[in-house]
């Protein structure tokens, strides 16, 4: 039987579309449902194949989304805690690691 965290990533990637996904957009909850899916052979293969068909796939791609995700949960997370310093560094780092990614997965 899944699990309640399961059950949440397979919802979330439903409403995935193909294409660039707008990973400004999330909630902190799908900044961490996104970070689930790409944290698995098998959800970072699925991903890809709905999102990017078109292109090989490409191991520092999906490292780079997961990075960004996660990097710009954390200053949420600051941003939120007062800390607006920090998080405009987070973010800062955001838009570098946004500057890496590949044209095709941009937003």
């Amino acid at each position: 039987m899944p699990t309640e965290t399961q059950t949440a990533i397979s919802a979330f990637k439903r409403r995935l579309t193909p294409g660039p996904t707008n990973l400004d957009a999330f909630t902190r909850e799908e900044n961490l449902l996104f970070w689930g899916l790409l944290a698995t052979p098998t959800g970072t293969k699925q991903f890809w194949k709905n999102s990017y068909a078109a292109e090989p796939y490409n191991n520092r791609t999906v490292s780079l989304l997961r990075q960004y995700v996660a990097t710009r949960d954390e200053a949420m997370r600051l941003r939120l805690d007062g800390e607006i310093s920090s998080a405009l560094n987070l973010e800062d780092s955001c838009e570098t690691i946004y500057g890496w990614l590949p044209p095709f997965t941009k937003w």
